[in-house]
């Protein structure tokens, strides 16, 4: 067997380019100054990067503090020469960043499908669109405040017991307890009485809010109907019962899922969304020179429906035209099959193979497996046996055989974790340095 028999490339290929163009001659990135500047050449320099409106419109999408920053020195606003030198050193950054790196980041970067073919094809123009979406945050807090529990809205959802739910020691209970931010806690259990077992079983399958209303009146014609709709409404919020109003976190349009179910219903909320779903149209058809100010009016119109930092989320999708030589595709897949012969463990981590074992005998290899389910302990596996040492779910597994000592600082504690990155706007890690008034910087 030859290499070329083991991996196939695909005809597609990704392409990932910063926004803009490095210069004609393009070498060592140019900083911000280091020495002693005055403030006349401090306000010049920050005047002379935000002239670009392409560029000052992803500094807004990425970071509403240092775009206010930058505007206020533009206006000549009086500040501190040591304020305005973090200014421009953040907005430095950022342009080095939407000149030269290319991982996708807000408008600073984007993508692009590309192919391969006999001839070479190399066209890159100025026409990259912007797809953008509102903040999954800001959109599950929209629903959650306004719309999965709010009469005239609620009916038009179907509801379904969620899954993820077990019964232990007479009380139902949560495998995943917390908000999809993960931030905050939800009430990860409750009592198993006569009426929850019901509503649990009536909601097996996806049933309307009248429906189940009416039939918890049915089988419990002693309870207030207020306290009926009380019920039903504290299990959703808790999490025991999802609506379908919620878009599925993958869901590449999710406002337009939440209007579809909402078209019709005349509420001011759906109004609301409908507006905020024509701001992000209008933003995504602006040119470069009125980006910003596109962008300023859908971030109001949204911050008015609903208060948070990151309200849009956009990707960047490049206006480029990109065919690599057929031999380009067919090195990578030698490299590919280098790669795998070279491995020290062809067959899995070692420290693996009893938990894959065990995968297999109680799932098989015929259907997926919801994560949560697996690492439960009651319903699932629970984590590998090597991952509930010291370090607990964050402990480092074995080294594979022949590698060296690891090197690294040691966990702080049983369980820690290194904390994680922010999210910048585009869903991607977050530049280290904040800039002026507590935005991301590159």
């Amino acid at each position: 067997m030859t290499d070329s028999d083991i991996f196939d490339a695909a005809d597609v290929v990704l392409l990932r380019a910063a926004a803009s163009r490095m210069p004609p001659a393009a070498g060592a990135p140019v900083g911000p100054p280091t020495g002693p500047t005055s403030e006349t050449a401090l306000r010049t320099e920050v005047g002379r990067l935000a002239a670009d409106p392409a560029f000052l419109a992803a500094v807004r999408l990425a970071s509403r503090s240092l775009a206010d920053e930058v505007e206020k020195v533009r206006t000549g606003v009086p500040l501190k020469r040591k304020r305005l030198s973090r200014v421009l050193v953040s907005l430095t950054k950022y342009h080095l960043r939407m000149t030269y790196r290319p991982t996708p980041f807000g408008l600073f970067a984007g993508a692009a499908l590309a192919g391969t073919g006999p001839a070479p094809v190399r066209e890159l123009g100025g026409a990259h669109r912007s797809l953008s979406r509102p903040d999954a945050a800001w959109l599950h807090g929209v629903l959650e405040d306004e719309v999965v529990t709010t009469p005239g809205l609620r009916e038009r959802a179907a509801l379904t017991a969620n899954p993820l739910h077990t019964v232990r020691d007479g009380r139902v209970v949560l495998v995943d307890h917390h908000d999809p931010s993960g931030k905050r806690q939800l009430a990860h259990s409750v009592r198993l009485t006569a009426v929850v077992a019901y509503v649990l079983e009536r909601a097996a399958e996806p049933v309307t809010w009248d429906e189940l209303a009416e039939a918890m009146a049915d089988r419990f014609p002693g309870a207030p109907a207020t306290t009926v709709e009380r019920t039903v409404a504290q299990l959703v919020g808790s999490g025991f019962l999802l609506s379908d109003l919620v878009p599925a976190p993958d869901h590449t349009a999710p406002l337009d899922h939440v209007l579809k179910r909402l078209a019709g219903t005349g509420h001011p909320v759906t109004r609301a969304l409908v507006a905020v779903r024509d701001g992000l149209a209008a933003l995504d058809d602006s040119p470069p020179a009125t980006r910003g100010r596109a962008l300023a009016e859908a971030t109001t119109r949204m911050g008015g429906l609903r208060r948070a930092d990151d309200v849009i989320q956009s990707d960047l999708r490049l206006d480029a035209r990109l065919v690599l030589p057929v031999e380009v595709a067919r090195e990578a897949a030698r490299a590919a099959a280098a790669l795998w012969r070279t491995t020290a463990t062809p067959s899995g981590m070692p420290h693996m193979r009893a938990y894959h074992l065990a995968f297999l005998e109680r799932y098989g290899t015929d259907r997926p497996v919801p994560l949560l389910e697996l690492l439960d302990e009651a319903r699932g596996l629970g984590l590998p046996e090597s991952y509930r040492g010291p370090g607990g779910a964050g402990g480092a597994p074995p080294p594979p055989p022949g590698a060296g000592p690891r090197r690294g600082p040691r966990p702080r504690g049983r369980g820690a974790r290194p904390p994680a990155p922010p999210r910048g706007p585009g869903g991607g890690g977050a530049p280290p340095a904040p800039p002026p008034g507590g935005g991301p910087a590159p």
